[in-house]
């Protein structure tokens, strides 16, 4: 028994030491009154055919949970004002793509920085 919550927990710690910062977030309001929400992350993107370099994920949420709609990738595009958005949702596997001005982000205490030296912008 010791051995396997040791175990649980260094797995645990391992896993969120690996964890994606979020550089800023896009918030909106549905109808519904839940909200979607579309991460910005650090890392690489893992959906495969998607145009960009850093990896994105979107959820929607309510005051008691929080669902994956889908996962996608970024990209700034030429002045560096605007975000190239791509989420694939997880249901239909539909690729939807957006522009975002910069201006439109809500961004972690360092985000837009970080986010201009992943671009090399």
């Amino acid at each position: 028994m010791k051995f396997g919550f040791s175990l649980a927990m260094l797995l645990m710690a391992l896993s969120l030491a690996a964890r994606a910062e979020i550089l800023g977030t896009i918030e909106t309001e549905q109808d519904d009154g839940s909200r979607s929400v579309i991460e910005i992350l650090d890392e690489p993107q893992s959906v495969g055919k998607c145009d960009g370099d850093y990896a994105a994920a979107a959820y929607i949420m309510d005051r008691d949970f929080s669902l994956l709609a889908g996962k996608g990738c970024w990209k700034l595009l030429g002045s560096a004002e605007i975000l190239k958005l791509e989420i694939v949702l997880a249901a239909t596997e539909e690729h939807l793509l957006s522009g975002v001005p910069l201006s439109k982000i809500r961004f972690s205490e360092d985000g837009q920085r970080a986010l201009q030296e992943l671009s090399g912008k």
